[in-house]
Formats: structure tokens, sequence, C-alpha cells
């Protein structure tokens, strides 16, 4: 995959995302990149809406939810033994307080 496909994999995976928060206006959405590997803010990253594991990878990228905020280390996890050319945009879950606020 090419230079080009490889930014417009990544292009259409923060659009997908960002789809996915639509219940939130664009100005709350928060975004972190998190390395595979060393240090990184833990709870920067468990409150962020969206953590993208190897942005600059060049295939599809993988679209995932977290379903409690600390499981963004086992994405990491993965991300990692997926290697650099796989993104992973990790989405939270959404914040309703009841089942009719649900799209």
């Amino acid at each position: 995959m090419g230079t080009e496909s490889g930014a417009a994999a990544r292009v259409e995976g923060a659009a997908v995302a960002r789809r996915a928060l639509a219940v939130k206006s664009s100005d709350e959405v928060t975004l972190i990149e998190v390395p595979t590997e060393g240090d990184y803010d833990r709870e920067k990253a468990a409150a962020a809406d969206i953590i993208v594991y190897n942005a600059r990878g060049s295939r599809s990228p993988l679209v995932v939810v977290r379903t409690w905020s600390k499981e963004g280390k086992n994405f990491r996890a993965v991300a990692h033994a997926l290697g650099p050319e796989q993104p992973i945009y990790s989405l939270a879950p959404p914040d309703f307080q009841t089942l009719e606020e649900y799209p």
C-alpha cells in the first residue's frame, strides 16, 4: 500500500471514529495518540474519547470500542503486536444515563 492510500486510510479511520462519537459536538471530542511502547499519560488516555495507536500506519485502521476506561492498555498491547503499519482507533463507550438516550 502506497503513501497516498495509507494517508487515505488514516483519514477514513478518523472519520469513522468521529461519526461514532457524533453524539458529541466536535469541540468536545478528545483524541490522544498513545505510543505502543514507553511512557504515556495514562490518566489523559483513559479520559480521551479516542485513543489512536500506530497513527501513521498504512493499513486500513481497526476501529474498536472500549468497554471500560482501563481497557486501553489491552488495545495498546494488540497495537504493539500488530506492528506500526496497523493503526487502531479506540473509542470510549457512550456515557448515557438511560437506555432511551442511546441512538
